[in-house]
């Protein structure tokens, strides 16, 4: 009877050619027969795991429960849609809803093994007081002298009776995220 060797050796399976699999399981010596099977990944850093039991390795990866999450990250001038929890599940989603006159950009936020994962900003609106600035410009299409505008809205303006557009930005603007140029008028 020879001696066998039992141990668990726990070896990453990456995209790459099975070749080069074979070689890397056989230079751990596990044995000569090792193949790569492709299996199912798992969510664990979206990588399967081979168990190699001398003298093969085994045929079923090793199996990790994800991680849940606590609670989502904050959203500067945004909050939560609904009921805020303490606990999430794997793959648990989140929305976002931003203030008033805030646009939301990007996607809800997934719990995915313990970590939130997605992008999202509440891109800032644009607040354009005429009176006080010295551009010698009026709203096109309201007597207001002070706008509440969304991120890629536009506004148009007009010059002040006596004055003349100096040409170098348009008299049609667009708010982003909070910043909108005031063409003027000389």
């Amino acid at each position: 009877m020879s001696n066998m060797l039992l141990f668990i050796l726990y070896k990453p399976l990456d995209e790459t050619d099975s070749l080069l699999h074979n070689r890397q399981m056989q230079s751990h010596r596990c044995t000569q027969h090792c193949t790569h099977l492709r299996t199912k990944q798992s969510t664990r850093n979206g990588r399967t795991f081979k168990v190699c039991l001398s003298p093969g390795w085994t045929h079923s990866p090793r199996e990790y429960e994800p991680l849940g999450c606590g609670r989502p990250p904050f959203l500067e001038d945004g909050d939560i849609k609904g009921h805020v929890q303490t606990n999430y599940s794997h793959n648990e989603k989140v929305e976002y809803v931003c203030q008033n006159y805030y646009t939301i950009e990007g996607g809800p936020q997934t719990c995915f093994d313990g970590k939130w994962i997605g992008q999202m900003k509440c891109l800032k609106p644009c607040t354009v007081d005429v009176q006080e600035s010295q551009n010698n410009v009026v709203f096109r299409y309201t007597d207001k002298k002070k706008l509440y505008v969304h991120h890629k809205d536009q506004i148009e303006f007009t010059c002040i009776r006596g004055k003349q557009h100096d040409s170098v930005l348009s008299l049609r603007q667009t708010c982003v995220d909070g910043v909108v140029d005031l063409p003027t008028c000389l």
